[in-house]
């Protein structure tokens, strides 16, 4: 399923390349637009690839995340990223421009690919239909295809919006913020996808009245990491930005995007609506959030500003929230303080983005 999943997900990209070359042919994007480069469809498509190779992994690296065994799921992360970014620098060094970063990513992937078929235990993985087995991980993972596709447009469709609605100076400044952001959000993405949606399937199996304590207990954690972050960005991106780049702008973008830190405690609620086999439900989270960051940013750029866009992007999260609480009601008792403090947090800091220009 994984596999499927994945090339749908990267002939969506394809499809999506070859509308903005029609697009930009038939005079439909801003001359300003970062669309009107000609090779952006080709490295769309091509850093694509790495989708599609990532989900020929073998299932016992997913068997080992979910076994929390760390040391071999860690140490295939790190080499990945180095490999990834020797073979970038490599390709840089000789001229080969952007092209260098595609590169390096699909390196990444095959070396994912080729080093899971061999470090982690468990059965060599072969291709094989069983009937049964597909109808039972279709049932499950149908959901999961279309909550893969909303998912992206809820975490990159930014790219595809403010490359279309910015001028291509102002696109270069926000990009390089959201790589920095992106960073940040993976981060802690990785530590509730990897560790806790473990942790919750063993508690839901085994113990599920200990969830709500389980649950508490890691929104503490993880509210104070996102709150440090989101708040140490509005008072600390632009000076610090303003030393590591030689141009002005990136840590003005970084100050924007901030508040998407807050509302990522939230995502504990739907680890844990897969974690109980959800799937359904979980989607339904993504595909709220992603329509309506395709329908508000837009409209907050035409009517308000871009600033406002941007602020809308950081806060899309706040639109899926009360099907979040509804899911997590299913599973545990819910508090209201504990709910509500980070939502108080973002509209303080969203508040403070607003006034103080």
């Amino acid at each position: 399923m994984d596999r499927l999943r994945n090339f749908l997900i990267w002939v969506i990209i394809v499809l999506a390349a070859v509308a903005i070359s029609l697009l930009e042919g038939g005079g439909f994007v801003n001359a300003e637009s970062i669309f009107t480069n000609p090779i952006l469809p080709w490295l769309m498509a091509a850093i694509g690839l790495q989708i599609p190779i990532d989900g020929l992994a073998s299932i016992n690296q997913a068997l080992a995340e979910r076994r929390l065994a760390k040391n071999r799921v860690v140490f295939l992360a790190i080499t990945r990223q180095i490999v990834s970014m020797i073979v970038t620098i490599g390709f840089a060094l000789n001229g080969f421009g952007v092209w260098s970063l595609v590169l390096g990513a699909i390196a990444g992937a095959i070396y994912n690919v080729g080093l899971s078929h061999f470090i982690f235990p468990g059965p060599r993985m072969a291709w094989h239909f069983t009937r049964e087995h597909f109808d039972e991980i279709f049932h499950f993972g149908k959901w999961l295809i279309i909550a893969s596709f909303f998912g992206f447009i809820l975490n990159r469709g930014d790219q595809l919006l403010f490359g279309w609605m910015m001028k291509s100076e102002s696109f270069s400044l926000y990009a390089v913020a959201s790589i920095w952001m992106m960073a940040a959000i993976t981060i802690v993405q990785t530590l509730i996808s990897r560790i806790y949606f473990a942790a919750f399937s063993e508690v839901i199996r085994d113990q599920p009245e200990s969830l709500a304590g389980l649950y508490k207990q890691t929104r503490l954690l993880i509210d104070a990491g996102v709150t440090a972050m989101a708040f140490g960005a509005f008072f600390l991106a632009e000076p610090v930005f303003a030393l590591i780049y030689n141009y002005s702008g990136v840590g003005y973008y970084v100050k924007l995007l901030a508040p998407a830190l807050l509302f990522l405690p939230y995502r504990l609620i739907n680890v844990a609506t897969l974690a109980s086999g959800d799937s359904r439900g979980f989607t339904a989270v993504t595909v709220i959030g992603g329509i309506a960051m395709l329908v508000l940013t837009p409209l907050a750029s035409i009517y308000i500003s871009e600033k406002a866009a941007i602020l809308v992007f950081a806060s899309i999260a706040v639109t899926s929230l009360p099907t979040i609480w509804r899911l997590g009601r299913k599973l545990m008792k819910l508090d209201l303080f504990i709910e509500a403090r980070m939502v108080v947090a973002a509209a303080l800091l969203i508040a403070m983005l607003i006034f103080t220009g």
